[in-house]
């Protein structure tokens, strides 16, 4: 278990400690593992922050804002292109281009990361399959998952229905 803690003076409402409780209850569970923590005012700036882009990335995913690029990849013993690596990036109405970095690990603190993962696994897929066809040849297409994607239980059948959805 986590644990946030949030001291509250007299003329602190009850929703002011609640949120503050929140927010140490974040830096708890930021720690990893059961641990506990007490509110500093100076966690807040950064907690909100993190909440504010946590709210931001669930936007993205709904309204569908992520962009994936391929990166070529060229085998030199071959001496010839073999495939390439999707990469996803954010482009936001507003913000324009989030790098992953910034988005990836809170997208993977809220548990976002899976949808990010469907979607660009998703999309992979479609791009891929509509080259193949144009191209008459297979493509190999390199996808990065989250490790927290990677150890459900059901990962290998939620891979084989986007399989059968193409």
């Amino acid at each position: 278990a986590s644990i946030g803690i949030a001291m509250s003076k007299p003329e602190d409402t009850v929703l002011i400690v609640l949120k503050r409780a929140a927010i140490a209850l974040k830096q708890a569970k930021a720690a990893k593992g059961h641990q506990f923590a007490c509110y500093e005012a100076a966690l807040e700036p950064r907690m909100l922050q993190t909440v504010f882009f946590e709210t931001k990335i669930r936007d993205a995913i709904k309204y569908e804002q992520f962009e994936l690029y391929y990166q070529p990849k060229f085998n030199i013993h071959k001496k010839a292109f073999d495939g390439m690596e999707a990469l996803i990036r954010w482009h936001h109405p507003e913000d324009g281009f989030i790098a992953p970095d910034q988005f990836i690990p809170i997208a993977e603190e809220y548990g976002l990361i899976t949808k990010i993962d469907e979607w660009v696994l998703r999309t992979a897929m479609k791009e891929t399959k509509n080259w193949n066809e144009r191209l008459g040849k297979a493509l190999k297409i390199a996808v990065n998952i989250s490790p927290q994607h990677l150890t459900k239980p059901n990962f290998v059948q939620k891979l084989e229905s986007l399989l059968q959805e193409l």
